[in-house]
C-alpha cells in the first residue's frame, strides 16, 4: 500500500501532484495564518470608558486579547494594544 504523498512524480500524475502541492500550501496557509484582528506586533488602539491610564489600558487590553502585550495611550486619548 503506497501514500498518496509517496507517489513518483511523472508525466502522468502531475496533476495529481499539483492538486497535492495545492493543498499542503492551503493547509500551511491556514495553520499559520493569524486571526482577524491585529496579532503580532501591530498595535490597534481602543477608546477606553475609564480614560487612558496604565490600569485601564491594561484591563481592556486583557478582555479583548489575551497573552503577552505592551500598552500606550496615543495622542488623543485611546488606549493602544500592541500584542507580543
Amino acid at each position: 500500500m503506497h501514500l498518496l504523498l509517496m507517489a513518483p512524480v511523472n508525466r502522468g500524475n502531475t496533476r495529481r501532484s499539483r492538486s497535492i502541492v495545492f493543498l499542503v500550501l492551503v493547509m500551511v496557509f491556514a495553520c499559520t495564518m493569524s486571526s482577524f484582528h491585529a496579532r503580532g506586533g501591530e498595535p490597534y488602539c481602543i477608546n477606553s470608558p475609564l480614560g487612558c491610564s496604565e490600569p485601564s489600558c491594561m484591563e481592556e487590553c486583557n478582555l479583548i486579547d489575551k497573552g503577552l502585550h505592551s500598552f500606550y495611550c496615543n495622542h488623543i486619548g485611546q488606549c493602544c494594544c500592541w500584542p507580543l
